[in-house]
Order: C-alpha cells, then structure tokens, then sequence
C-alpha cells in the first residue's frame, strides 16, 4: 500500500493488449467517464513490477457518495494466465498435427480459402504444392510406426526449413503434405518444390542400425484470379502429383503443363 499510495493508476495497474503490445484502456478510466460498471473483453495482460506478465480479467464499477456523486472507483480483477494457456493448448491442438506440429487439413483447408479470396480480390498470385512421400510405407512396415513417425517429423524439419514466414505448410494426412507459397508464380514454385525434393532424397534416415532413404513428389497448382474453389485447386495439385510420380517418382510437375 505504501509503494502504491501517491501513484497513477496506470503505474501500479500496467496492462496491455496481448496481441498488440499496446497501452490497454483502463476500465477505471472508463467507469469514471461513463459512470457506470466496465468490464475489459479483450484479452490483456499485466505487467508486474519485475517485468513479470500475467493474463487477467478486470472490471471496475462506480463508488458513489449518499447523494450518487462518483467519489471513485473499485477495480477487481483475476489472474487468469493458467486458463486461458488452457485455452490455448487447446485452441492449437484442434488446428494442429499432434505429430509434427505443423498445421492440420483443417487449418490448411481455412488458409487455402482465404489465400484463394485473396487472390481474386488482389490480383495476386500464390502456388499450392500438394507432397506425397515416396517409398515411406517400406519404413513404416519394416522398422514399424515408431520409426515412420519419426521420419515424418524429420520430413515436417525440412519442409519448414525451405519455407518463407509468409508461406504456410500443413500435414494434410498420413505421409501427404501441403504448402502455400505466397506470391510465387509456377515456375518459382516448381524451383523450390524441386529443393524440397533434392532434400528429402538427401536425407539418410537412421534407425536400429539401418539407414532408410524416401522420396518426395511434387504436385503444383497456381492460386490466382482464375483460381477454381479450394477443393478443385487441392483435386488439380493432387493430379499434378500423381503425374510426378507417374513419371518417376522425386519430381516436380505443374498441373495443365
């Protein structure tokens, strides 16, 4: 009480918006502007007096003389940092492989119809590279799922190591990967995809003493004005896939071309 008594409001209680780091209302402020009961919705975080961060919930509510002047006001409010990580984890986990921590199909299939908006409304254009794992179900049946999930992790390592930030990478299913490469045209798409595929097929994957070695194949589809739904770009980039393979597997093949 001593350390706080004398202080502004905003010394001792020092909130800020999580997202954006900025200087977060304070309910007071408002309580005593329209006199009445505030509450703080969004989520902020305070800030303690060693620099400490904590997550709250706060409102503040009028306190009044007997003829209703507002004399001040009373703030309460609750550390909730553990629930809302809670919140968290389990926001990630619905929108994330458990496995390898990228993106799931789910998250991919929001950010394929987003990217696909984009496109059309900006004039802008992308590329969808649809991964299938060659030669990975030997791994899985001779050295067993342990050994196939480890790899696919390995795997997971390089695909986000040779993506930009702003491009978004996702396991989509068992050994079946997904990029959005953003503002990228076919032909660059293809050079990386082809980088992908050289260091898929340079990993020596060791396990009980034996060294494994997969491939990779390439399907890709330009996301642009004429872009078609996300269902038929993701049906586009999976043909152009099977046509990689077909042609002998470790390549890159743009779908129409």
């Amino acid at each position: 009480l001593a350390e706080a008594s004398g202080r502004r409001l905003e010394q001792v209680f020092s909130i800020i918006e999580e997202t954006s780091g900025r200087i977060a209302t304070s309910p007071v402020e408002r309580c005593l502007r329209e006199g009445m009961v505030t509450h703080l919705d969004e989520d902020v975080v305070l800030i303690g007096r060693h620099a400490e961060r904590r997550d709250v919930q706060s409102s503040a509510s009028p306190l009044r003389t007997a003829d209703g002047t507002i004399m001040g006001a009373v703030l309460v409010f609750q550390d909730v940092t553990a629930s809302r990580a809670l919140q968290k984890q389990l926001a990630h986990s619905a929108t994330h492989d458990p496995l390898t921590g990228l993106p799931n199909r789910l998250a991919f299939e929001r950010a394929l119809i987003t990217v696909t908006d984009q496109a059309r409304r900006e004039l802008r254009t992308h590329a969808l590279c649809f991964i299938d794992l060659d030669r990975f179900k030997p791994v899985n049946d001779t050295a067993g799922h342990a050994a196939g999930d480890a790899l696919l992790c390995k795997v997971a390592e390089i695909i986000k190591s040779i993506c930009r930030r702003q491009d978004f990478s996702a396991r989509i299913g068992g050994d079946e990967f997904a990029v959005i490469l953003a503002d990228c045209t076919p032909q660059s798409a293809k050079r990386v995809a082809q980088k992908l595929c050289d260091a898929v097929a340079a990993l020596a994957f060791r396990w009980d003493n034996r060294t494994y070695r997969i491939g990779a194949s390439v399907g890709i589809t330009p996301i642009s004005l004429r872009a078609a739904t996300p269902a038929e770009l993701m049906s586009e980039a999976d043909s152009a896939c099977y046509a990689a393979k077909a042609a002998g597997r470790g390549r890159v093949a743009i779908y129409g071309s």
